[in-house]
């Protein structure tokens, strides 16, 4: 296994540009320019490196590994799927205007940075369908009774993030002495043996008071005794619970089984909102828009933005420091250091390219070469937004 550093780097740039006392320093930063032109003029496969997440149709955006640069393809892991036609890349504006015509046939996807980080933007159609548990849009002091520390269900059409409504309660910490707030839904059944360890409940909560506030749990199940317990103790994405709308995911695997529940006939739903003595509670907690779906894993290939490594080879650097810092490239083509060392030499010295015919050549030898061998990937395919350029 080949290992190239950047002090074989700065070997040859003293050859290169006849310069045996050249400074280190100067010549660190000379190679991370150098690396930075050729790692972005080329698609090198060392620079390739693929992520996985679990793709929900109803969540648009997607944080991104620390080590991305550039997207190069968005793909499903069960290659199965795939033949149903490849994911594009479109800009984040073309996206977001597309963001509620999402149809069966909808495969696009898109990077931006307004948050201050990347973010990957997903628009598409998970491969089984998801199946919607409540809509909370109206009836809900029919069709949900509160307990414990529960009170006064009632439809709120003012305030709500899917439909046309919310279901708006209170919490009252002093009507049980529980610590704990109860919502249950029994005049429905489902069949969702099909959903069995791989479904995620997934519904948005507004808390209006999250001091002392510590978990949401949620149940299913065919009787109060046969049944299936999840608790969260944060938001979806790992953050903490806030005050306003919090997206709560509730996985299936790794729920608590009590009894022995019929999946076919999913009869009894609940909620539990738990939270120590000390919580005070409040009014016009809501929750909408219960559904439970199945995730699929995608794959974006991206390349990194790091160039390498330092010298223990653990710690991925952006840029070198040290002579010892260790370059991606080794294992893959070693021959791509001479191609880094001219471009590091015409920055020190631009005069080469009229005093060398052979320096001249050699760039635009090894230019050719890596291009013909390493094609640069492109992931933007514009042809069917008017006015842009085409890319391949």
């Amino acid at each position: 296994m080949a290992t190239i550093t950047v002090n074989d780097i700065y070997q040859l740039v003293k050859d290169y540009s006849r310069n045996t006392n050249l400074d280190e320093s100067q010549a660190i930063r000379a190679i991370n320019s150098a690396c930075d032109f050729v790692f972005t003029q080329f698609g090198l496969p060392s620079q390739e490196k693929e992520y996985e997440f679990d793709f929900d149709e109803d969540q648009l955006t997607y944080s991104l590994p620390d080590s991305f640069g550039e997207a190069i393809s968005l793909r499903f892991k069960d290659d199965s799927l795939n033949k149903y036609g490849r994911f594009s890349m479109r800009p984040v504006e073309y996206l977001y205007e597309r963001a509620n015509k999402i149809s069966k046939d909808t495969r696009l996807f898109g990077i931006d940075s307004a948050t201050g980080t990347w973010r990957l933007w997903v628009l598409g159609m998970n491969s089984i369908s998801k199946l919607q548990i409540d809509s909370f849009d109206s009836n809900n002091s029919i069709n949900w009774t509160a307990s414990n520390d529960a009170e006064n269900i009632s439809d709120d059409t003012n305030t709500y993030k899917e439909g046309n409504g919310s279901m708006a309660f209170d919490i009252n910490p002093a009507l049980s002495g529980l610590n704990r707030a109860t919502l249950i839904r029994t005049n429905q059944s489902f069949d969702l043996k099909s959903y069995q360890d791989i479904g995620h409940f997934k519904c948005w909560v507004y808390l209006p008071n999250v001091t002392n506030f510590t978990s949401i749990s949620f149940s299913w199940g065919s009787s109060a005794s046969d049944y299936y317990k999840q608790t969260v103790t944060t938001q979806e994405d790992g953050t903490a619970f806030t005050v306003g709308w919090n997206k709560v995911d509730f996985p299936w695997e790794g729920a608590i089984q009590v009894g022995s529940p019929d999946l076919y006939g999913i009869n009894r739903i609940w909620f539990d909102f738990d939270y120590t003595s000390s919580y005070t509670g409040g009014v016009n907690y809501r929750i909408d828009y219960l559904r439970i779906n199945v995730p699929d894993t995608m794959i974006l290939t991206y390349y990194t933005k790091y160039k390498g490594t330092d010298s223990s080879g653990t710690t991925y650097l952006e840029n070198f420091t040290s002579l010892t810092d260790k370059l991606l490239i080794g294992n893959f083509d070693v021959g791509l250091k001479n191609l880094i060392a001219i471009y590091a030499s015409l920055l020190i010295k631009p005069q080469l390219l009229q005093e060398s015919n052979w320096i001249e050549k050699q760039l635009e030898l090894f230019s050719k070469t890596y291009q013909r061998k390493y094609p640069r990937k492109r992931a933007n395919n514009l042809v069917a937004i008017p006015n842009l350029p085409i890319t391949d």
